[in-house]
């Protein structure tokens, strides 16, 4: 789209910086007199197990300011997610692991977001990234020692992605 339409065929350079995901034609023409131009973008289904992959669509003129969008393509490949933790965790230990499990192996690096639900009684990496070829992945968690007197706070860690079954698992944090 542009703000004034051209007096004459104006013809906009298509781009897609994630081919593996989208595909756009070379070009699209804005009719003289137009302000705007459809054109189809391709979702490319590639049989992987990648998550969601975003596609910068990028248009330009010369003379014009380019003009993008993002495209999230959402995986049709589904999994379910799983975390394992410790049943429990004194305040005062040292850190150890939890683990994400995906159901099939990964396509591609698969980064998923890790929540903690109490980050005062438990702290964790912000995501995990599952590699390649593999299943699971583990990350640190590092009890928190909160010089307060609260008895065990239970916590729950869990991730998801879109199209995909989110995993959650709780852990006991005791006192010390």
């Amino acid at each position: 789209t542009i703000g004034t339409a051209p007096a004459a065929d104006l013809v906009v350079t298509l781009n897609s910086n994630n081919t593996a995901a989208a595909t756009v034609p070379a070009s699209a023409t804005i009719l003289a007199g137009q302000t705007s131009v459809t054109f189809p973008v391709t979702v490319v289904d590639d049989a992987l197990l990648d998550g969601t992959q975003t596609t910068l669509i990028t248009g330009s003129v010369p003379g014009y300011d380019a003009g993008t969008g993002t495209l999230n393509v959402q995986d049709d490949e589904t999994t379910t997610i799983s975390i394992t933790l410790p049943a429990t965790l004194a305040e005062n230990a040292a850190a150890t692991t939890g683990t994400v499990t995906l159901g099939a192996a990964a396509g591609v690096d698969i980064t998923l977001p890790l929540t903690s639900s109490d980050t005062t009684e438990l702290s964790l990496p912000a995501s995990v990234t599952i590699p390649s070829g593999s299943t699971s992945a583990t990350f640190a968690i590092t009890p928190v020692d909160d010089a307060v007197i609260d008895f065990a706070q239970n916590v729950t860690v869990s991730t998801s992605m879109a199209g995909w079954t989110g995993g959650s698992a709780s852990i006991s944090i005791t006192d010390n």
